[in-house]
């Protein structure tokens, strides 16, 4: 079974389209056929568009710089 990415309000998230966006709303949505939730987002991006879809359409992005490697 797959890990299922919980979004929340203030992430960071990349559309199919390759833009990336932050979520402004989110809601779970309960599947009648399974114990998993479905999730709802709506992203806006830096041009103040939005794009609302399933969480599962997003791919998260982790924004925070990679750590220096000491010698």
């Amino acid at each position: 079974m797959d890990k299922q990415t919980i979004y929340e309000i203030g992430d960071k998230v990349q559309a199919g389209d390759g833009r990336i966006g932050v979520v402004i709303d989110a809601d779970r949505i309960p599947l009648h056929q399974s114990l998993l939730n479905a999730q709802k987002i709506v992203v806006r991006f830096p041009d103040q568009s939005t794009l609302e879809g399933m969480a599962e359409n997003f791919k998260a992005v982790n924004d925070k710089p990679f750590g220096k490697v000491g010698s």
